[in-house]
């Protein structure tokens, strides 16, 4: 974590998904500040094959459960860049698969304010980018 947790600050989690990896950052807003705690998951080779649609919801999913025990019992707002993402939420007939179910159901038990950000405007999950140039061993892993 790069600042500790405070229970009572306003938090929002803010995802991003590459080829390899997802990105997350889960910030809170402390004397007008957002401070961002983060985390960082290289996908499997399985994963890497997931459309952009998957992979974003799959950044969503592990960020809410890598961060559940900050996140459970408290208000939030999920960021993503992905438009799709946003409106996906709210249609719940559409014909999603098995894993999209899954992954839907597990993130609305925690929040369904998920809002759409602008690629440049996400420069917080942008820059955890470098932890691909990281070795393995000092990424963290859900």
């Amino acid at each position: 974590m790069l600042s500790h947790s405070k229970p009572d600050a306003q938090v929002s989690v803010t995802t991003d998904a590459f080829n390899q990896a997802v990105r997350a950052v889960l910030e809170q807003y402390v004397q007008g500040v957002w401070q961002p705690p983060s985390f960082s998951k290289r996908l499997l080779p399985p994963e890497q094959k997931y459309s952009t649609f998957d992979r974003e919801l799959l950044g969503l999913y592990i960020a809410i459960r890598h961060f559940r025990f900050f996140l459970e019992g408290r208000p939030f707002t999920g960021y993503t860049d992905h438009k799709p993402l946003v409106g996906a939420m709210s249609k719940l007939s559409d014909p999603w698969s098995a894993h999209q179910q899954r992954h839907f159901a597990f993130v609305s038990e925690f929040t369904t304010d998920i809002r759409h950000i602008s690629g440049k405007s996400n420069v917080i999950a942008d820059c955890f980018s470098v932890c691909l140039a990281l070795p393995s061993a000092m990424l963290s892993w859900a």
